[in-house]
């Protein structure tokens, strides 16, 4: 069985009982240095960790904040970037936005970027969400629910609107390749 590290970092708050609480838990390698978690402002955690960095919103009531370039209109979500893909979960919120994607839909819903394709997964009702990413822009896009081909709203403003039904789906957003 491999040797397991581990680091703790306790921290004590006082608040109501029925108070929304957030306990990080980030494994890693033991020949791997442990995460540095850090706080840059309240109700935010990043975490540098060896395969990339994550930034954890959780407030509350739902705002409006930028921090490190990310902006995140909500209650809870978190963006992790490695040097290969982002990904981006709203748990409970309505627009969040990097230099690399804006997206817009109420959440629970998981988005995966690389390279030139999205990727996701959501559960709830139906909604209609509307994303803006730079390396899809101006191309033909494509898009999947479940597999099976879906019609996608491909507004002049570089925004493409997907209609997810109600439910958990799986959904992609790619660029139609030309031969």
């Amino acid at each position: 069985m491999p040797a397991v590290a581990e680091n703790q970092i306790a921290l004590h708050v006082t608040a109501p009982a029925d108070a929304d609480y957030l306990a990080a838990l980030v494994p890693h390698k033991q020949e791997e240095p442990p995460p540095k978690p850090a706080s840059p402002g309240p109700g935010v955690l990043t975490i540098e960790h060896s395969a990339g960095r994550d930034l954890v919103f959780f407030y509350p009531d739902a705002q409006r904040q930028t921090i490190d370039a990310v902006t995140f209109d909500g209650r809870v979500a978190v963006v992790s970037k490695t040097e290969q893909e982002t990904m981006i979960h709203i748990l409970d919120g309505r627009f969040i936005g990097t230099a690399g994607i804006t997206v817009r839909c109420e959440g629970p819903l998981t988005l995966r970027l690389a390279d030139d394709r999205i990727t996701g997964v959501t559960d709830g009702p139906a909604r209609t969400c509307t994303v803006n990413c730079p390396a899809i822009q101006g191309r033909t896009p494509r898009a999947t629910i479940d597999g099976q081909d879906a019609p996608v709203d491909a507004r002049n403003t570089g925004e493409l609107g997907l209609r997810l039904p109600a439910g958990r789906h799986e959904f992609s957003l790619s660029t139609v390749t030309n031969r």
